[in-house]
């Protein structure tokens, strides 16, 4: 039985969800925000639901240190206006997880305080911040 245990820094993110090969197979879902979980997972109904084809499977390692085995799949997400296809775990978790791999792969960062996720600005030089100039990379006529 799993136990739902709630942290006062938790925190959940809207994500559209969708098959990669059908992008109109889509689910609205809330996934808690978990830095602490190298990959992201969704439960083995929502792998069903949207047709997620199992391309292979691994072991993955629980909050509690227990080893269990899991299906893997390539699945759509879109965080806000940013979308990756990626792969995810689909059938050890009762509640989708937001893991660091999608994060990292968005550049997004998390404001434990605000409980939400972050997009940082773009970088650009001192120069252009002095001078108003292009953003960095932009090319110059």
């Amino acid at each position: 039985m799993n136990k739902k245990v709630k942290h006062e820094n938790q925190f959940y993110q809207e994500i559209i969800v969708a098959n990669p090969k059908d992008l109109r197979k889509q689910l609205k879902l809330k996934f808690l925000v978990d830095t602490g979980s190298s990959g992201s997972a969704v439960p083995e109904k929502v792998a069903r639901a949207l047709g997620l084809e199992c391309v292979g499977e691994g072991q993955v390692v629980l909050a509690d240190g227990s080893r269990q085995r899991t299906k893997i799949a390539y699945m759509y997400m879109r965080v806000d206006d940013e979308h990756v296809f990626t792969l995810v775990a689909y059938n050890g978790c009762d509640t989708p997880l937001l893991g660091f791999d999608v994060m990292a792969l968005l550049g997004l960062q998390v404001d434990p305080q605000k409980r939400r996720l972050l997009k940082p600005l773009r970088r650009f030089s001192f120069t252009n911040l002095l001078f108003g100039r292009k953003w960095v990379g932009a090319k110059r006529k």
